[in-house]
């Protein structure tokens, strides 16, 4: 995960987080609604503001970020608040063709990372595949193509439409990778198998 990647990840995770902290009881009543307030207007302005100002405001906050085998440990502590607040997302170690990257797995809510650019060319070739052997549709994007080549990515085009949809958000599990779909043989007919098999959660 490239470096930008990580700062939008450490802004997006705050901002959620501010929305959602929990007050004590006996924290008076005043206080604790002008603490809310600020919380909130502090998490709608966050994710707007230029990144020269998100860095201010997390330089502000004391904001720490650690980046383990598992995990990545945000700690900060939220404005005109004393202590501070430790967060931890689930990452992994994938492999992108040559690179090792960090990924977020879909557990941690709707975070996303940025589409991977091989999975999407690999999607546009199986339909332009697709429109070349069903329906005599040329493509300069395949036509250069051997025919085994052509029907390996055919079968891609036959994938679940949320399966795709994933890939193009950048929701997809993180171990799947085009050199991983274009490993596989045999890629099941039916959706289910096709989440099963790719790693997705069942529908």
């Amino acid at each position: 995960m490239p470096a930008g990647e990580i700062e939008r990840l450490v802004v997006d995770t705050i901002a959620r987080h501010l929305v959602t902290c929990n007050f004590s009881a006996t924290d008076d009543a005043r206080e604790m609604e002008a603490q809310i307030n600020l919380d909130h207007q502090t998490s709608t302005d966050l994710p707007e503001m230029a990144i020269a100002e998100q860095r201010k405001l997390l330089l502000n906050c004391k904001t720490h970020v650690s980046i383990k085998a598992g995990t990545i440990e945000i700690k900060f502590t939220p404005p005109k608040q004393d202590l501070p607040v430790k967060l931890s997302i689930k990452a992994k170690m994938v492999s992108r063709g040559s690179e090792v990257r960090l990924a977020i797995t879909p557990d941690d809510g709707p975070i996303k990372r940025e589409p991977d650019p091989v999975l999407l060319r690999l999607i546009a070739h199986a339909f332009a595949a697709q429109d070349l052997l069903v329906w005599g549709i040329s493509s300069p994007m395949v036509n250069h193509y051997k025919q085994r080549h052509l029907q390996q990515l055919v079968r891609l085009s036959f994938m679940a439409p949320d399966i795709i949809s994933a890939i193009v958000d950048g929701t997809q599990p993180p171990d799947l990778t085009g050199r991983k779909i274009m490993r596989i043989n045999k890629i099941p007919l039916d959706w289910a198998g096709q989440r099963k098999m790719f790693g997705f959660a069942p529908a």
